[in-house]
């Protein structure tokens, strides 16, 4: 299929879907270069991490623009020259194992890719 630049279109059988389209059931073969190590977010940092978009969520993505906006954050904000940043978190949502996604896991796994070891792509943005 031959798209114009900045479409993006996939073909499910012999439906076309544009982006944001949700379609349930089926199943999604990915084709990767190397095995996946983990689908833990802060212990995978090749095949593993493009699974990983596919399946959660991010607090924050990047705009057409390349621009850092909010994505299951609602909102960041810098205080007291950077020092301090305050994060607003929807409710109501779950991870997969029903458990919520509340400021506690958040701190948690940023806690994670402070510690050291992590080979996640972000842990450098984390001290």
């Amino acid at each position: 299929m031959s798209l114009r630049p900045g479409v993006d279109v996939t073909e499910v059988g012999a439906q076309t879907f544009s982006r944001g389209t949700s379609v349930s059931g089926g199943s999604l073969s990915v084709g990767l270069m190397a095995p996946i190590e983990s689908l833990d977010p802060s212990s995978s940092a090749t095949s593993g991490s493009v699974v990983m978009r596919a399946i959660y969520g991010t607090l924050f993505v990047y705009s057409e623009k390349r621009e850092v906006v909010p994505g299951l954050a609602k909102s960041l904000e810098s205080r007291d020259d950077g020092k301090t940043w305050v994060m607003k978190l929807p409710t109501g949502v779950k991870f997969t194992d029903a458990t919520d996604f509340n400021a506690e896991a958040v701190v948690i796994h940023l806690k994670n890719l402070g510690k050291g070891g992590s080979v996640s792509r972000s842990a450098a943005d984390v001290r």
